[in-house]
């Protein structure tokens, strides 16, 4: 009977031990929230304005480490604990307070299984930045008659920064989390998998073979240019040589060509002038020529004076390209007879 107290005088007073080591922990937690370890589990990374802190909890044992500077001003040494602490395990990131919007937005009763749609809606009407550009996450509490969901948004661009500078020291993209204004911590990100990563890294590394093959290709490009050129330059002047009386040849054969066609419409007209000389002839002594007219390329009008007459008449007809005449006036009583004359002078 003794055996069996003294048995239950140590377990109480281990579990004492116990509740005594779990408060020191939780003392050397930061002091802002000394239950966010706790809560989250395992090892998290948080971001202030003008520090970063590591805590690290495994059971009932633990690890705390803080730098008095900014995560963009961490030096080599101190990054070096950084990696030693979290080593190749998940860990969680805590966004600066500055650097993340708190809002409240009320859903339906009836739309609490579509609070995911709901919230996308509203935060894609009520923030000036595209839904491609942001991260959130909420948490929803039933209210009378609605629930009200406390949504917490970051821009995307700084997580993505901050990814990188924990890729450059070898560390793997942590869970984000970020705090509403009740005090509750709020999933902003899942960690991605390792397999996640991996397949991310080899397209990375595929589009970075593209860029440099595509880079590649430009000066290879010029230098096979450049020998070709040089190879063939010989040859080149060689043909030029040989070409260069031809088409000049070619050249003024297509300007005396030229100058033909716009001299063929002036040189293939009849002159009217040729064709006065056998007309005056034929004409009888009472008649002469008054004046004469070119019409176009093949016809020409005489102007004939004299008197009416059978000679007169029968000359005008047997005119060489004869084809009508008619009188000038139509003044028959007149004494001075003028008759028009059309002739084919070709």
């Amino acid at each position: 009977m003794s055996s069996a107290l003294a048995g239950n005088r140590q377990i109480i007073a281990l579990r004492a031990f116990l509740d005594w080591w779990q408060h020191e922990l939780r003392d050397l937690l930061p002091r802002a929230k000394p239950e966010l370890a706790s809560a989250l589990g395992g090892i998290t990374l948080r971001l202030l304005v003008d520090r970063v802190s590591l805590s690290k909890v495994e059971g009932v044992s633990g690890v705390r480490w803080e730098t008095d500077r900014p995560i963009g001003q961490i030096e080599d040494g101190d990054w070096t604990s950084i990696a030693d602490i979290i080593g190749d395990q998940p860990f969680n990131l805590i966004l600066p307070t500055h650097q993340c919007l708190a809002v409240s937005v009320e859903i339906p009763a009836a739309s609490r299984a579509w609070a995911q749609q709901v919230i996308a809606l509203q935060l894609a009407t009520r923030l000036p930045l595209q839904m491609s550009h942001i991260v959130w996450g909420h948490r929803l509490d039933d209210e009378a008659g609605h629930a009200k969901a406390h949504v917490v948004v970051a821009r995307l661009s700084v997580i993505e920064k901050i990814d990188l500078t924990l890729a450059m020291q070898g560390l793997r993209a942590p869970a984000v989390y970020a705090q509403t204004d009740a005090g509750d911590w709020i999933l902003l990100r899942k960690a991605p998998s390792r397999s996640q990563g991996q397949a991310e890294r080899l397209v990375q590394q595929a589009w970075l073979f593209l860029v440099l093959c595509g880079l590649m290709i430009i000066p290879v490009t010029i230098a096979a240019a450049q020998i070709a050129m040089q190879f063939n330059h010989s040859e080149i002047t060689r043909l030029q040589d040989t070409l260069r009386p031809r088409l000049v040849a070619e050249r003024e054969a297509r300007r005396d060509e030229q100058m033909r066609g716009y001299l063929r419409p002036l040189t293939s007209q009849t002159m009217v002038s040729a064709t006065l000389a056998p007309v005056a002839e034929q004409l009888p002594d009472t008649a002469w020529l008054a004046g004469a007219t070119q019409l176009d390329r093949s016809t020409a009008e005489l102007l004939v004076e004299g008197g009416e007459s059978e000679a007169l008449a029968q000359a005008i007809g047997n005119l060489p390209g004869f084809v009508s005449a008619e009188p000038a006036n139509a003044a028959a009583e007149q004494a001075q007879q003028r008759t028009v004359v059309i002739l084919r002078t070709r």
